[in-house]
């Protein structure tokens, strides 16, 4: 497996507390990251990811047991390849209302995660490291999960973000809660 399952199933064991629950994880991939091309372009790593995390998914769900998981549901893994240009940051965000469960895979760069209390305002940075995984579960208005990157350097940032989503139908609550974040800005000057 290129998924080192048994390190997501202990995490829940430490969690981080402070802006909001989550989980830091080093080794997350039994994978060798030392070029960056055959990475970019590896369809075969995407569908073993995708595979792996589909059969997985339903432990995830019991172990972690996201705020938004309602029964009887339907679950979907879901895997991104995530870029980010040099000198942009992305604006403050909670994910998709469909998300259940994320998993962030640092592999190229070296800008992590910020991570933001219930105001919005910077609470720490996940610290960039090459095969460190960020965990969480996503939250709503109630429980908030605001979370941005900002590259400042001057090299692409490169992550896969693994996601179990759900089909339910975002209510109206959860839905106000969150915010368009497509804009780049840039931050070199």
């Amino acid at each position: 497996m290129i998924i080192n399952k048994n390190k997501i199933f202990d995490a829940i064991k430490n969690p981080c507390n402070e802006p909001f629950t989550h989980y830091i994880v080093d080794d997350i991939l039994n994978y060798d990251f030392s070029k960056e091309e055959e990475f970019l372009f590896n369809y075969s790593l995407y569908y073993q990811l995708l595979g792996e995390l589909y059969t997985i998914k339903n432990d995830i769900l019991k172990i972690y047991k996201p705020m938004r998981f309602r029964e009887p549901y339907h679950s979907w893994a879901r895997v991104h390849w995530l870029s980010s240009a040099p000198h942009t940051e992305q604006e403050i965000h909670m994910d998709h209302v469909t998300k259940l469960w994320t998993l962030v895979i640092y592999c190229f760069g070296n800008t992590g995660t910020y991570l933001l209390d219930k105001n919005r305002e910077f609470s720490k940075e996940v610290q960039w490291k090459q095969n460190r995984g960020l965990i969480f579960c996503p939250g709503d208005k109630h429980f908030p999960t605001w979370h941005r990157v900002v590259n400042k350097h001057r090299r692409v940032r490169r992550a896969i973000a693994l996601n179990i989503t759900s089909e339910d139908e975002p209510s109206k609550e959860i839905t106000s809660a969150f915010y368009r974040f497509n804009k780049i800005i840039d931050v070199s000057s």
